[in-house]
């Protein structure tokens, strides 16, 4: 397990360093008219590095429009932040280049650069994908199967942003000498305690997919490996009959080629 990054141990203003994910889709009426279609809506979720403080928008689609609308929202009430967080899952931008680099555009008209974390690689954005998760813990409570209309839905978010936000991130004391320290909690470490040889350049690959049994599994080469700030090597970027791909290291199945040969 790596350190933290800087953001997440910086004391700066709220929201200025950010990550976004989105969840869904929900099912809500538009209005309460008979005949009413249902519609699909997505949640928006920017949380703050730093804080965990979280704000929640109501995306109708998942055009580039309705996030540059769900961002324009999100600067206007929290500030303009400037380096924004986000994974390449199928909730935000998948796996297209051409999503990326829409993406790309709509953050730059706001002066924002964006961060983009490798590939099918949710765990790397733990922040916010716990974040969704609580949102949606909420949601099930509260309303369960019922369809609400975008008006109740967006009133039933805010209300669930206010209680995520009211969260102690420590143990509350009643001693009042106790400061109830944050930023030592932050350096316990649970897993992956132990460390693996990188694999080599040239190294023959299958990269695990969750869409797919593993006979369907792309074959591919690695190319060049990508070390962090402890010159821990977590991502590769592997060559396969598509192109190049960039893979964090727990979706990379070295084949034992080497083992057969000796």
């Amino acid at each position: 397990m790596g350190n933290l990054p800087l953001p997440r141990i910086s004391q700066v203003k709220p929201f200025l360093h950010s990550g976004v994910d989105y969840g869904g889709p929900f099912t809500i009426f538009m209005s309460r008219y008979r005949g009413a279609k249902k519609c699909k809506s997505y949640i928006c979720l920017f949380v703050c590095m730093s804080t965990k403080a979280m704000h929640l928008e109501l995306a109708s689609d998942l055009s580039s429009d309705a996030f540059l609308a769900c961002l324009r929202r999100f600067v206007s009430r929290r500030g303009r932040c400037a380096h924004l967080y986000s994974d390449q899952g199928t909730n935000f931008v998948g796996s297209s280049n051409e999503i990326k680099n829409m993406l790309r555009d709509t953050t730059s008209a706001e002066t924002i650069e964006h961060h983009f974390l490798p590939g099918n690689a949710p765990h790397m954005g733990g922040l916010w994908e716990s974040g969704i998760k609580a949102v949606k813990t909420h949601l099930k409570r509260v309303i369960g199967e019922q369809v609400l209309t975008y008006e109740e839905f967006y009133t039933v978010l805010t209300q669930i942003e206010a209680v995520l936000n009211s969260r102690p991130l420590t143990p509350l004391s009643s001693d009042v000498n106790d400061l109830s320290e944050y930023l030592h909690t932050l350096q316990q470490r649970s897993k992956w305690l132990t460390s693996s040889p990188p694999p080599a350049i040239g190294t023959l690959v299958l990269i695990k997919s969750d869409n797919a049994p593993p006979l369907q599994w792309e074959m591919g080469r690695i190319m060049k490996v990508h070390p962090g700030l402890d010159n821990v090597v977590r991502v590769a970027t592997v060559k396969t009959r598509r192109g190049t791909l960039k893979r964090p290291l727990l979706k990379l199945c070295p084949l034992p080629i080497d083992d057969v040969k000796a």
